[in-house]
């Protein structure tokens, strides 16, 4: 029984693993999350994808301005996307501060 329910637990997850926005630029990506994740308070968590070779996955946080995705990463990189450049999926909007 123990087994079945994990099972059943395992699609849930990855379901709310699964980003409610995408931007590409030249290969790398940046996906945007509504968890909050380890992030501060008032704002969710974001990861970049850097495109092969260096595969790296870099964890960060952002919060949408205005017309802006506002991001702060990990690696101490800070940059703002305009809002139109990420495609929403699933139905969801920036929600803005």
């Amino acid at each position: 029984m123990r087994r079945l329910a994990l099972l059943l637990l395992f699609p849930v997850a990855a379901l709310a693993a699964e980003p409610i926005a995408v931007s590409e630029m030249g290969g790398d990506s940046i996906a945007l999350h509504d968890d909050q994740g380890t992030c501060p308070k008032d704002t969710k968590r974001a990861v970049y994808t850097v495109r092969p070779p260096h595969n790296q996955v870099i964890n960060g946080c952002y919060v949408v301005v205005d017309d802006h995705v506002v991001m702060g990463f990990e690696d101490g990189d800070r940059g703002a996307v305009r809002v139109d450049m990420f495609k929403w999926v699933r139905g969801k909007k920036p929600v803005t501060m």
